[in-house]
Formats: C-alpha cells, sequence, structure tokens
C-alpha cells in the first residue's frame, strides 16, 4: 500500500492520499497484533509506515503544484487586462498632459482649454478600448472644479466604478485666482485573488 501510495501520488494523487492513509492504517493493525500475539507473528517492519507517509507527503506535494499551476493559469489573463488598464491610465494622463501644452500655446481661455482636452480623450477612446469590457469606452471624462490635485484624485478615484474604465477629471485654470489647471485620473483594476482597488494620479499643468 505504501509503494502504491508513492506511485499513484505522482500519476493520481487522490488515490495516492487513500492508498499512504491505507499504509499507516495497515502498519498500525499490525503492530497492535503482534504487540497482542508476539509468538504468533514475525516483527513489523517500518517499510509500510515510511512508505506510507512519504506517499501522503508527496500528494500533498503534487496537490501544491497543481493548486499553483491552476492559480498562474487563471489569474494570467485578469492580470494581462488590469496592467492593460494601468496602462491605459498613465497613456491618457500623458496625451492630456501633451495636449494642454498645445492647446495653451492657442488660447488662453480656460473654456477653449478643457474643450480640447476633452476632444483628446475623445480621440483616445476611438483608438483605445476598454481591456475588461470591448462594448465600453475605454475612457471618461469631466470637467470638475477642485481646489488641490489631492480633492481632484479623490474624486477621480470615487468615480472610478467600472472595471477597466479610465476616469478623467479636469479642473480648468482660474487666472484670477492663480489657480493651475488640474488634471487627474484613476481606474479601478480587480485581481483574481485580491480585493478591488483603485490606481490613480494627478498632475498640476502649468
Amino acid at each position: 500500500m505504501g509503494i502504491l501510495s508513492m506511485a499513484m501520488a505522482i500519476f493520481c494523487f487522490p488515490i495516492g492520499l487513500v492508498l499512504g492513509i491505507l499504509a499507516l492504517v495497515m502498519h498500525a493493525k499490525a503492530k497492535a497484533a503482534f504487540a497482542a500475539q508476539p509468538g504468533s507473528f514475525r516483527p513489523v517492519t517500518r517499510t509500510g509506515l515510511v512508505t506510507g507517509l512519504l506517499g501522503i507527503i508527496l500528494t500533498l506535494f503534487m496537490t501544491g503544484i497543481l493548486y499553483i499551476g491552476i492559480r498562474i493559469l487563471l489569474d494570467a489573463r485578469p492580470r494581462r487586462q488590469d496592467r492593460e488598464a494601468v496602462a491605459n491610465l498613465h497613456t491618457a494622463m500623458g496625451e492630456l498632459a501633451s495636449a494642454y501644452q498645445q492647446e495653451r500655446a492657442e488660447t488662453t481661455l480656460p473654456k477653449d482649454l478643457a474643450a480640447g482636452l476633452e476632444a483628446r480623450a475623445q480621440e483616445l477612446n476611438r483608438t483605445e478600448g476598454n481591456p475588461w469590457q470591448a462594448d465600453r469606452p475605454a475612457f471618461t471624462f469631466q470637467i470638475l472644479e477642485a481646489p488641490t490635485p489631492e480633492a481632484l484624485e479623490a474624486a477621480a478615484s470615487t468615480r472610478a466604478t467600472q472595471r477597466g474604465q479610465v476616469v478623467l477629471l479636469v479642473s480648468p485654470p482660474d487666472p484670477s485666482r492663480s489657480k493651475p489647471c488640474l488634471l487627474a485620473g484613476a481606474v479601478r483594476i480587480h485581481p483574481l485573488w485580491e480585493d478591488p482597488t483603485v490606481r490613480s494620479e494627478s498632475r498640476v499643468l502649468n
């Protein structure tokens, strides 16, 4: 039983576990029988005990290997999609920052600057897709007044409820208060074996 449990631990580990347990049970019964009637039986060797334990240990090891392999296979695609969503966030932040500099060279009106950023966000939607939901846009854009970059980033994180969809918020500049243009973005991801989380960042566009 012990030798069979070691062999089956490799080829069919559930059976290997059962055989390993049976080997330990049979070894215990043999010891009890010898202790009760030592003159009627030969002394019990430890072969069944050792091979049964090795079969159980090998079975548990193979079970762990299988669990890790399944976890890696199941987790590969979600992690790739989450990485794409975070990459979309970084790309959008860089693109809107560049668009702001171009718009600023052409106009100084806060409304026109914000409209230029919104147009650029719509262009990104035509070239990028939501890695988690192909039928949904990759980016949402909104103009929102916020006093600080931290406040705008917090607002973006709150609005990031759709998995993989990047939320972009812009707080227009206010020359009368010497307030610069603020940009923030956030995206919700959900790794398979972890709790949902939000990645976010903010920038001050001068």
